[in-house]
Protein backbone atom coordinates (compact mmCIF):
# COMPACT_ATOMS: atom_id res chain seq x y z
CA UNK A 1 0.00 0.00 0.00
CA UNK A 2 3.09 2.60 0.51
CA UNK A 3 4.43 2.13 -2.13
CA UNK A 4 0.75 2.24 -4.49
CA UNK A 5 -0.01 5.52 -3.47
CA UNK A 6 3.46 7.58 -4.34
CA UNK A 7 2.34 5.28 -7.90
CA UNK A 8 -0.93 6.58 -8.17
CA UNK A 9 0.43 10.24 -7.62
CA UNK A 10 2.90 10.03 -10.27
CA UNK A 11 0.42 8.75 -12.52
CA UNK A 12 -1.75 11.59 -12.13
CA UNK A 13 1.07 13.98 -12.05
CA UNK A 14 2.25 12.60 -15.18
CA UNK A 15 -1.13 12.80 -16.85
CA UNK A 16 -1.62 16.13 -15.93
CA UNK A 17 1.56 16.85 -17.43
CA UNK A 18 1.34 15.18 -21.01
CA UNK A 19 -2.55 16.64 -21.07
CA UNK A 20 -1.02 20.26 -20.81
CA UNK A 21 1.86 19.68 -23.35
CA UNK A 22 -0.85 18.26 -25.74
CA UNK A 23 -3.03 21.53 -25.07
CA UNK A 24 -0.57 23.43 -25.50
CA UNK A 25 0.79 21.71 -28.91
CA UNK A 26 -3.14 21.71 -30.15
CA UNK A 27 -3.00 25.68 -29.21
CA UNK A 28 -0.29 25.95 -31.64
CA UNK A 29 -1.86 24.39 -34.53
CA UNK A 30 -5.22 26.45 -33.59
CA UNK A 31 -3.12 29.09 -33.74
CA UNK A 32 -1.61 28.55 -37.34
CA UNK A 33 -5.04 27.60 -38.32
CA UNK A 34 -6.62 30.97 -37.88
CA UNK A 35 -3.73 32.32 -39.28
CA UNK A 36 -4.33 30.35 -42.63
CA UNK A 37 -8.04 31.57 -42.20
CA UNK A 38 -9.47 28.52 -41.40
CA UNK A 39 -11.18 29.86 -38.82
CA UNK A 40 -14.33 27.85 -38.63
CA UNK A 41 -12.62 24.86 -37.25
CA UNK A 42 -10.73 26.56 -34.26
CA UNK A 43 -13.59 26.75 -31.70
CA UNK A 44 -13.90 23.38 -31.72
CA UNK A 45 -10.18 22.41 -31.88
CA UNK A 46 -10.14 23.99 -29.05
CA UNK A 47 -12.94 23.77 -27.04
CA UNK A 48 -11.46 20.50 -24.66
CA UNK A 49 -8.33 22.00 -24.00
CA UNK A 50 -10.43 25.51 -22.77
CA UNK A 51 -12.31 23.05 -20.31
CA UNK A 52 -8.81 21.78 -18.93
CA UNK A 53 -5.41 21.16 -19.88
CA UNK A 54 -3.89 24.81 -20.85
CA UNK A 55 -2.26 27.30 -18.04
CA UNK A 56 -4.06 30.96 -17.55
CA UNK A 57 -1.74 32.66 -19.94
CA UNK A 58 -2.72 29.94 -23.20
CA UNK A 59 -6.54 29.73 -21.77
CA UNK A 60 -6.43 33.37 -22.56
CA UNK A 61 -4.80 32.89 -25.34
CA UNK A 62 -7.41 30.15 -26.55
CA UNK A 63 -10.48 32.38 -25.66
CA UNK A 64 -9.47 35.19 -27.78
CA UNK A 65 -8.90 33.19 -31.04
CA UNK A 66 -12.45 31.32 -30.42
CA UNK A 67 -13.68 34.52 -30.05
CA UNK A 68 -12.38 36.03 -32.92
CA UNK A 69 -13.13 33.10 -35.02
CA UNK A 70 -16.79 33.46 -33.92
CA UNK A 71 -16.64 37.74 -35.14
CA UNK A 72 -14.73 37.04 -38.88
CA UNK A 73 -17.66 34.45 -39.45
CA UNK A 74 -19.93 36.74 -38.34
CA UNK A 75 -21.27 34.22 -35.86
CA UNK A 76 -22.00 37.07 -33.30
CA UNK A 77 -24.26 34.83 -30.84
CA UNK A 78 -21.73 32.22 -29.98
CA UNK A 79 -19.06 35.11 -29.70
CA UNK A 80 -21.02 36.77 -26.57
CA UNK A 81 -21.82 33.39 -25.14
CA UNK A 82 -17.82 33.14 -25.27
CA UNK A 83 -17.00 36.11 -24.06
CA UNK A 84 -19.29 35.86 -21.02
CA UNK A 85 -17.34 32.92 -20.31
CA UNK A 86 -14.14 34.29 -20.74
CA UNK A 87 -15.22 37.16 -18.29
CA UNK A 88 -16.43 34.57 -16.07
CA UNK A 89 -12.87 32.67 -15.75
CA UNK A 90 -11.18 36.05 -16.21
CA UNK A 91 -13.06 39.30 -14.27
CA UNK A 92 -10.58 41.30 -14.31
CA UNK A 93 -8.18 40.81 -17.20
CA UNK A 94 -6.92 44.03 -18.29
CA UNK A 95 -6.59 44.72 -22.52
CA UNK A 96 -3.17 44.31 -23.61
CA UNK A 97 -1.50 46.37 -26.92
CA UNK A 98 -2.10 43.28 -29.28
CA UNK A 99 -5.56 42.99 -28.46
CA UNK A 100 -7.51 43.15 -31.56
CA UNK A 101 -9.77 46.07 -32.27
CA UNK A 102 -13.04 43.53 -32.78
CA UNK A 103 -11.78 41.85 -29.40
CA UNK A 104 -11.50 45.00 -27.55
CA UNK A 105 -15.06 46.07 -28.69
CA UNK A 106 -16.99 43.20 -27.82
CA UNK A 107 -15.58 43.39 -24.44
CA UNK A 108 -16.67 47.01 -24.03
CA UNK A 109 -20.18 45.87 -24.44
CA UNK A 110 -19.88 43.93 -20.66
CA UNK A 111 -20.03 45.34 -17.08
CA UNK A 112 -16.85 43.82 -15.49
CA UNK A 113 -16.53 45.96 -12.27
CA UNK A 114 -16.65 44.09 -8.91
CA UNK A 115 -20.01 43.63 -7.40
CA UNK A 116 -19.10 43.18 -3.95
CA UNK A 117 -16.12 43.77 -1.85
CA UNK A 118 -15.62 41.34 0.79
CA UNK A 119 -12.42 42.08 3.37
CA UNK A 120 -11.49 43.46 6.76
CA UNK A 121 -9.72 45.80 8.30
CA UNK A 122 -7.54 46.90 11.72
CA UNK A 123 -6.64 49.81 12.96
CA UNK A 124 -6.57 51.71 16.41
CA UNK A 125 -8.79 54.75 17.83
CA UNK A 126 -8.81 57.43 19.99
CA UNK A 127 -12.08 58.36 22.42
CA UNK A 128 -12.74 61.64 22.98
CA UNK A 129 -15.26 62.01 26.23
CA UNK A 130 -18.11 64.96 25.20
CA UNK A 131 -19.95 65.69 28.57
CA UNK A 132 -22.97 68.53 28.12
CA UNK A 133 -22.72 71.70 30.83
CA UNK A 134 -25.89 69.92 32.55
CA UNK A 135 -24.09 66.96 32.72
CA UNK A 136 -21.92 67.47 35.63
CA UNK A 137 -22.39 64.92 38.36
CA UNK A 138 -20.86 64.06 41.46
CA UNK A 139 -20.52 65.16 45.36
CA UNK A 140 -17.73 67.73 44.77
CA UNK A 141 -17.91 71.32 44.00
CA UNK A 142 -17.94 70.65 40.35
CA UNK A 143 -18.78 74.47 39.40
CA UNK A 144 -15.32 75.38 40.64
CA UNK A 145 -13.30 72.02 39.66
CA UNK A 146 -15.19 69.94 37.09
CA UNK A 147 -12.69 68.01 36.17
CA UNK A 148 -10.71 67.11 32.65
CA UNK A 149 -11.35 64.39 29.93
CA UNK A 150 -8.34 62.81 27.84
CA UNK A 151 -8.38 59.93 25.53
CA UNK A 152 -6.39 57.16 27.67
CA UNK A 153 -4.10 55.99 25.02
CA UNK A 154 -4.63 54.08 21.67
CA UNK A 155 -7.60 51.04 21.44
CA UNK A 156 -8.07 48.46 18.97
CA UNK A 157 -10.89 48.28 15.94
CA UNK A 158 -11.06 45.17 14.64
CA UNK A 159 -13.80 44.90 11.57
CA UNK A 160 -15.03 42.47 8.73
CA UNK A 161 -16.47 44.09 6.19
CA UNK A 162 -18.38 44.44 3.00
CA UNK A 163 -19.49 46.70 0.36
CA UNK A 164 -22.05 46.18 -2.91
CA UNK A 165 -22.46 48.50 -5.71
CA UNK A 166 -25.87 50.03 -6.23
CA UNK A 167 -25.12 52.61 -8.66
CA UNK A 168 -22.08 54.50 -10.25
CA UNK A 169 -19.07 54.68 -8.04
CA UNK A 170 -21.41 54.27 -4.76
CA UNK A 171 -21.71 51.55 -2.51
CA UNK A 172 -23.79 50.23 0.11
CA UNK A 173 -21.38 49.14 3.42
CA UNK A 174 -21.89 46.94 6.38
CA UNK A 175 -19.59 45.81 8.72
CA UNK A 176 -19.07 43.90 12.16
CA UNK A 177 -16.79 45.55 14.46
CA UNK A 178 -15.19 45.54 17.17
CA UNK A 179 -13.75 48.23 18.81
CA UNK A 180 -12.04 49.02 22.07
CA UNK A 181 -11.68 52.47 24.00
CA UNK A 182 -10.28 54.03 26.24
CA UNK A 183 -10.56 57.60 28.33
CA UNK A 184 -8.64 59.10 31.34
CA UNK A 185 -10.68 61.77 33.72
CA UNK A 186 -8.38 63.45 36.30
CA UNK A 187 -10.02 65.60 39.48
CA UNK A 188 -8.04 67.91 41.69
CA UNK A 189 -9.68 69.06 44.29
CA UNK A 190 -7.01 71.14 46.04
CA UNK A 191 -8.00 74.38 46.58
CA UNK A 192 -4.95 77.50 47.87
CA UNK A 193 -7.50 79.92 49.27
CA UNK A 194 -9.43 77.66 51.64
CA UNK A 195 -8.41 76.11 54.90
CA UNK A 196 -8.54 72.32 54.67
CA UNK A 197 -11.82 70.93 56.63
CA UNK A 198 -11.00 67.38 56.96
CA UNK A 199 -13.66 66.80 54.43
CA UNK A 200 -12.59 64.10 53.02
CA UNK A 201 -13.92 64.98 49.55
CA UNK A 202 -11.73 67.84 50.13
CA UNK A 203 -8.52 68.32 48.30
CA UNK A 204 -8.22 65.08 46.91
CA UNK A 205 -6.66 64.15 44.09
CA UNK A 206 -8.92 61.50 41.84
CA UNK A 207 -7.72 59.67 38.84
CA UNK A 208 -9.97 57.29 36.82
CA UNK A 209 -9.61 54.74 33.66
CA UNK A 210 -11.54 53.20 31.92
CA UNK A 211 -11.77 50.44 29.33
CA UNK A 212 -14.69 49.61 26.98
CA UNK A 213 -15.68 46.75 24.65
CA UNK A 214 -18.21 47.56 21.94
CA UNK A 215 -19.42 44.99 19.11
CA UNK A 216 -21.33 47.23 16.68
CA UNK A 217 -22.82 46.73 13.77
CA UNK A 218 -21.85 50.15 10.73
CA UNK A 219 -24.04 50.35 8.04
CA UNK A 220 -23.22 53.44 5.58
CA UNK A 221 -22.54 53.95 2.07
CA UNK A 222 -19.66 55.16 0.60
CA UNK A 223 -18.95 57.11 -2.76
CA UNK A 224 -15.83 56.23 -5.16
CA UNK A 225 -14.42 59.54 -6.28
CA UNK A 226 -12.62 57.83 -9.33
CA UNK A 227 -12.23 54.41 -11.38
CA UNK A 228 -8.36 53.00 -11.91
CA UNK A 229 -5.44 51.81 -9.47
CA UNK A 230 -5.95 54.94 -7.20
CA UNK A 231 -9.79 55.55 -5.87
CA UNK A 232 -10.01 58.30 -3.16
CA UNK A 233 -13.41 57.82 -1.42
CA UNK A 234 -15.94 59.49 1.36
CA UNK A 235 -18.71 57.35 3.59
CA UNK A 236 -21.24 57.91 5.86
CA UNK A 237 -23.38 56.04 8.12
CA UNK A 238 -24.72 54.68 11.41
CA UNK A 239 -23.78 52.58 13.93
CA UNK A 240 -25.75 50.35 15.96
CA UNK A 241 -23.50 48.68 19.30
CA UNK A 242 -23.82 46.96 22.10
CA UNK A 243 -20.94 47.42 25.13
CA UNK A 244 -20.10 43.55 26.10
CA UNK A 245 -17.33 45.06 28.74
CA UNK A 246 -15.86 47.75 30.60
CA UNK A 247 -13.70 47.96 33.07
CA UNK A 248 -11.94 50.61 35.28
CA UNK A 249 -8.81 51.54 37.15
CA UNK A 250 -9.09 54.40 40.36
CA UNK A 251 -6.97 56.29 42.93
CA UNK A 252 -7.80 59.05 45.13
CA UNK A 253 -4.92 60.64 47.27
CA UNK A 254 -3.87 63.60 48.89
CA UNK A 255 -0.77 65.99 49.48
CA UNK A 256 -1.82 69.19 51.05
CA UNK A 257 -4.20 68.27 54.48
CA UNK A 258 -1.73 69.81 56.55
CA UNK A 259 -2.05 67.65 60.23
CA UNK A 260 -4.65 65.63 58.29
CA UNK A 261 -3.86 62.63 56.91
CA UNK A 262 -5.23 59.75 54.38
CA UNK A 263 -4.25 56.89 53.05
CA UNK A 264 -4.43 56.62 49.57
CA UNK A 265 -6.90 54.35 47.93
CA UNK A 266 -6.53 52.52 44.73
CA UNK A 267 -9.16 50.03 42.81
CA UNK A 268 -7.68 47.98 39.84
CA UNK A 269 -9.91 46.24 37.20
CA UNK A 270 -13.32 47.33 38.62
CA UNK A 271 -16.28 45.74 36.72
CA UNK A 272 -18.54 49.51 35.90
CA UNK A 273 -20.53 47.70 33.01
CA UNK A 274 -23.35 47.95 35.32
CA UNK A 275 -22.98 51.44 35.15
CA UNK A 276 -23.39 51.83 31.48
CA UNK A 277 -26.16 51.68 29.17
CA UNK A 278 -25.60 48.99 27.20
CA UNK A 279 -26.68 49.55 23.55
CA UNK A 280 -25.61 52.72 21.94
CA UNK A 281 -26.44 54.34 18.19
CA UNK A 282 -23.77 55.99 16.80
CA UNK A 283 -23.68 57.98 13.33
CA UNK A 284 -19.77 58.27 11.37
CA UNK A 285 -18.34 59.89 8.39
CA UNK A 286 -15.00 59.36 7.19
CA UNK A 287 -12.76 59.34 4.28
CA UNK A 288 -9.82 57.42 2.58
CA UNK A 289 -8.85 55.65 -0.69
CA UNK A 290 -7.85 52.61 -2.07
CA UNK A 291 -5.50 51.40 -4.34
CA UNK A 292 -5.28 48.04 -6.41
CA UNK A 293 -3.02 45.61 -4.63
CA UNK A 294 -2.90 41.88 -6.22
CA UNK A 295 -6.36 40.75 -7.11
CA UNK A 296 -7.66 43.26 -4.62
CA UNK A 297 -8.21 46.33 -2.86
CA UNK A 298 -5.59 47.46 0.06
CA UNK A 299 -7.59 50.73 1.45
CA UNK A 300 -7.16 53.26 4.26
CA UNK A 301 -9.75 55.29 5.97
CA UNK A 302 -10.14 57.68 9.02
CA UNK A 303 -13.67 57.99 10.47
CA UNK A 304 -15.69 59.64 13.27
CA UNK A 305 -18.02 58.01 15.46
CA UNK A 306 -20.29 60.38 17.11
CA UNK A 307 -22.41 58.77 19.89
CA UNK A 308 -25.65 60.27 20.23
CA UNK A 309 -27.05 59.00 23.08
CA UNK A 310 -25.31 59.60 27.40
CA UNK A 311 -23.92 56.47 28.02
CA UNK A 312 -24.27 56.80 32.16
CA UNK A 313 -27.21 54.43 33.68
CA UNK A 314 -28.48 56.82 36.19
CA UNK A 315 -29.48 53.90 38.83
CA UNK A 316 -26.16 52.59 38.64
CA UNK A 317 -24.25 55.72 39.21
CA UNK A 318 -23.55 55.22 42.67
CA UNK A 319 -22.99 51.47 42.25
CA UNK A 320 -19.59 49.84 42.93
CA UNK A 321 -15.93 50.90 44.68
CA UNK A 322 -15.57 53.68 42.20
CA UNK A 323 -18.37 55.89 44.25
CA UNK A 324 -17.69 54.74 47.76
CA UNK A 325 -14.12 54.29 47.62
CA UNK A 326 -12.62 56.83 44.76
CA UNK A 327 -15.08 59.26 45.63
CA UNK A 328 -15.43 59.22 41.40
CA UNK A 329 -19.41 59.52 40.46
CA UNK A 330 -19.82 59.26 36.51
CA UNK A 331 -20.93 62.58 34.80
CA UNK A 332 -23.46 61.96 31.96
CA UNK A 333 -21.16 61.43 28.96
CA UNK A 334 -21.38 60.18 25.71
CA UNK A 335 -17.74 58.79 23.75
CA UNK A 336 -16.62 59.85 20.66
CA UNK A 337 -13.90 58.34 18.73
CA UNK A 338 -11.66 58.53 15.80
CA UNK A 339 -10.53 55.42 14.15
CA UNK A 340 -8.14 54.79 11.58
CA UNK A 341 -7.91 51.61 9.56
CA UNK A 342 -6.31 49.36 7.17
CA UNK A 343 -7.31 46.75 5.10
CA UNK A 344 -7.98 44.20 1.97
CA UNK A 345 -11.01 44.01 -0.11
CA UNK A 346 -11.07 41.57 -2.41
CA UNK A 347 -13.88 41.46 -5.37
CA UNK A 348 -16.52 39.13 -6.29
CA UNK A 349 -17.63 39.19 -10.11
CA UNK A 350 -20.94 39.02 -11.73
CA UNK A 351 -19.93 39.81 -15.73
CA UNK A 352 -23.16 40.69 -17.67
CA UNK A 353 -23.97 42.05 -20.91
CA UNK A 354 -24.73 45.96 -20.64
CA UNK A 355 -28.25 46.02 -22.35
Amino acid sequence: MRRIIPLLILIAFSSAVSSQEGCSFILEEAQEMFNAGLIESVPEKLAGCIESGLRAEEKIQAYKLVILSYLYDDNYEEADVTMLRFLSDFPSYEPVATDPMEFLKLKENYDTRPVLLIGGSFGINFSFPYVPDAGRMGTHDFVNHPGGYVPGGAGINVSFRLDKRIGQGLFLSGEFLSMSGRYEYSLNNESDDVGFTGDITDFSIIEYKEVQNRMALPVGLSYVFAEGDFKPFVAVGISPGMLIAATADGTRDYSTTGTFRYNPVSVVNEDVLPARKIFSLMTYAGVGFSYKLGPGELFLDARYYLNLQNQVRANGRFDGRMAWDILYVSDNFSLNSLAFSVGYLFPVYNPKKIE
